[in-house]
């Protein structure tokens, strides 16, 4: 992570593109899941809830050294999150194109479905990130 972070935020601008591309509610919820934990991971410095300070011993955390190299980078992964979903057509657009292929009949059913798992996305998104 310290070493090459442009790597990590590539790898994080596919997902959140992967999220908004998504075929189903169901897949985005997925991966939205996924995104905001790596996410957390990026911003936080790494996967553990506790991170203890240095204090005055004048020592650096694990967890410092990473935030200091990656703090740079984080802007770019949230302006690339606001440009996607500025250019997204929203709920309503994604639940209508990801029901577009099903019988009228079907739609009608999985409609109430499909609108609550593409709804989870975007709170995971926006509560993630």
């Amino acid at each position: 992570w310290t070493k090459k972070p442009h790597i990590v935020v590539d790898i994080l601008k596919s997902m959140v593109e992967a999220v908004y591309d998504a075929p189903s509610g169901a897949e985005a919820a997925r991966a939205a899941g996924d995104v905001s934990r790596l996410w957390e991971a990026f911003a936080q410095g790494g996967t553990r809830l506790v991170s203890h300070a240095a204090g005055r011993s004048g020592k650096s955390t694990y967890h410092a050294k990473v935030q200091r190299s990656t703090k740079g980078f984080v802007i770019m992964i949230i302006a690339h999150v606001l440009d996607l979903q500025r250019k997204w057509g929203g709920v309503e657009a994604a639940v209508k194109s990801s029901l577009g292929r099903l019988d009228p009949k079907v739609r009608a059913a999985a409609r109430s479905n499909e609108l609550s798992r593409w709804k989870e996305a975007v709170n995971a998104i926006d509560a993630g990130l």
